[in-house]
């Protein structure tokens, strides 16, 4: 049977066996609201039926609980279309790659609502490869253009890195781009989703998480436009990060934002600590 949410339109498909015989609502998961289960509205009571003396209204039913649906009794439903790089063989590369970018930057929303939250990880972390390590490869490049000077004292102070030898680390960095989104990729989604299993938020599983994670990359097509780039692509990348948790595990706002950024309150309170903070 198929439930809709007629409140925040959550939709979803749930076996019928799971429905408890005598229930009239059910309570949506995400916005916690109930509504009449279809079918099975209160029927009024007949007026033909014959009087035997009985005075007085009759006794009214106790109401029963509106049904809550656990997390195994909501079905992915089989209509989800998949995003647009699911269908890589019927779009074809470019065009598959393009829609993609275009959905989860402009309709994020819609975009986690169709994507699929099961499956291999191999294709969501190829379209992570591909676009984090175009946007990648720009950032280094524009840095190396535009900021080299800065960008020389960073790696001094980091790494010890001499001026003879910047060339051969921007190179190296360019060749292991790939390499660092899969990383960073895998460190995303198991940070994020250490908070949803801990607050019991993580309905649909690793897979969906991980897929958030992989299609947030998006947003590393910013990162060509050279210094204001960086900063719309992390903030960019954050919020499609935290509706992609909403639609994907019914996380509400505030607890999809903490699972999105705690890492980062956490660095900013270690590199805060040692100057001096309370």
């Amino acid at each position: 049977m198929r439930l809709t949410c007629p409140h925040c339109g959550f939709s979803k498909d749930t076996p019928s066996e799971k429905l408890p015989p005598d229930t009239r609502e059910v309570a949506c998961p995400r916005c916690k609201k109930t509504f009449p289960l279809p079918g099975r509205e209160e029927s009024p009571a007949p007026t033909d039926a014959p009087d035997r003396g009985v005075t007085g209204p009759p006794p009214e039913a106790s109401p029963k609980e509106p049904w809550a649906p656990g997390p195994g009794d909501w079905l992915e439903s089989e209509e989800r279309p998949g995003v647009a790089w699911d269908h890589l063989e019927k779009l074809g590369l470019w065009r598959a790659l393009r829609l993609t970018v275009l959905g989860a930057l402009f309709g994020p929303v819609e975009f986690f609502q169709n994507m699929y939250l099961r499956g291999s990880r191999r294709r969501p972390l190829a379209f992570a490869v591909i676009v984090g390590s175009f946007g990648l490869a720009a950032l280094v490049v524009w840095m190396s253009l535009l900021a080299k000077p800065q960008l020389l004292a960073l790696l001094k102070v980091l790494f010890g890195v001499t001026a003879g030898q910047l060339n051969l680390v921007i190179m190296l960095t360019l060749l292991l781009t790939p390499l660092l989104v899969v990383v960073n990729v895998y460190i995303t989604a198991a940070l994020m989703h250490l908070v949803l299993a801990l607050l019991k938020r993580n309905r649909s599983g690793f897979e969906a998480t991980f897929r958030v994670a992989a299609y947030s990359f998006a947003a590393f097509v910013l990162l060509v436009v050279p210094v204001f780039g960086t900063p719309v692509a992390f903030f960019w990348s954050v919020t499609i990060r935290v509706i992609g948790l909403m639609q994907a595990q019914g996380a509400t706002a505030g607890l999809a934002a903490g699972a999105v950024l705690w890492p980062y309150l956490i660095v900013l309170l270690l590199g805060y600590l040692p100057l001096g903070g309370p």
